[in-house]
């Protein structure tokens, strides 16, 4: 297929995405958290949203619907960024998986379906055109079989922060890590049962396998909070530990007595997370809730 011909299929296939009328994206009054940004965080975005405003098409931060309202939009500048920047290489430059998702869109063979995520990492109040509050995490699927074919984060301005895609040899493939579902929580859960302020979360933990492309869900219950990950487990979320709380993630990773206190203290079962601005928390293992099924 050539890449003209895939730019003019594009070009009409967004449009007419533009135009149709789907669910508006989760409003704002959804999300929670349980940090604050510094001052001057209000400032910094005020500035990066009046960039991505008046950004031309020549531009970096530029991107059809600028802060997206609604699911038509975000997928608009889904296409508009992933397939903009594959078409600047040959195809013998585009790796399979990435091929197998431009195919799709470019041949109207793609579905979607739109998580989002409210941002619990470090970056969150980072001043720029990267801060953001929240991300869209977008399943690209095939609309003749089902099989996600990659999974896209785009920022609440609308930008494109990152993807992975499935191997391109059936030999090797194999499906994306789930994401954990809300209303099969609430199901199985005895902490989740009478709870509120169910939502996705980026948050950062190596060891409990969530990030930016793989959300935890939390939840809020009798003024506590708790995290539920992919795998069943459930944890509560403590702010308090000490030698824990407000120790940030930049400053955990370093050598130090800090750290090396905190690790000590830390009891079988439990993990380090991250709760944006506010620093590190512990997650702590809810007692029959905390074992992989």
């Amino acid at each position: 297929m050539q890449i003209a011909r895939i730019r003019r299929r594009f070009v009409v296939a967004a449009a007419l995405l533009a135009a149709q009328a789907l669910p508006s994206v989760a409003a704002e009054g959804g999300r929670w958290f349980l940090d604050s940004c510094p001052p001057g965080s209000a400032a910094g975005a005020a500035r990066q949203k009046a960039e991505m405003l008046a950004a031309k098409p020549d531009s970096d931060i530029y991107v059809p619907h600028p802060f997206p309202r609604t699911e038509a939009e975000v997928i608009a500048n889904l296409e508009y960024q992933f397939l903009e920047s594959w078409m600047q290489h040959p195809r013998s430059e585009i790796p399979g998986g990435v091929w197998r998702v431009v195919r799709a869109l470019t041949e109207g063979e793609a579905r979607f379906e739109i998580v989002p995520v409210t941002d619990w990492t470090p970056t969150r109040c980072r001043h720029g055109a990267r801060q953001v509050d929240f991300y869209n995490v977008v399943r690209v699927l095939s609309a003749r079989t089902g099989e996600e074919l990659a999974r896209i984060a785009l920022q609440e301005n609308g930008l494109l922060s990152g993807f992975v895609t499935p191997a391109a040899d059936p030999k090797e493939r194999r499906p994306l890590a789930a994401i954990p579902s809300i209303a099969d929580l609430r199901a199985r859960s005895a902490v989740a049962a009478g709870a509120t302020d169910f939502q996705y979360v980026a948050i950062g933990s190596p060891s409990l396998h969530s990030d930016e492309l793989a959300p935890a869900i939390v939840f809020r219950k009798e003024g506590r909070a708790f995290l539920a990950v992919r795998d069943g487990r459930v944890f509560e979320i403590d702010l308090e530990r000490p030698g824990v709380a407000g120790t940030q993630a930049s400053e955990f990773v370093r050598e130090g007595p800090r750290r090396e206190a905190a690790i000590a203290a830390r009891r079988p079962g439990e993990h380090f997370v991250t709760v944006g601005s506010a620093g590190l928390a512990v997650a702590v293992p809810l007692a029959g809730e905390s074992d992989p099924p």
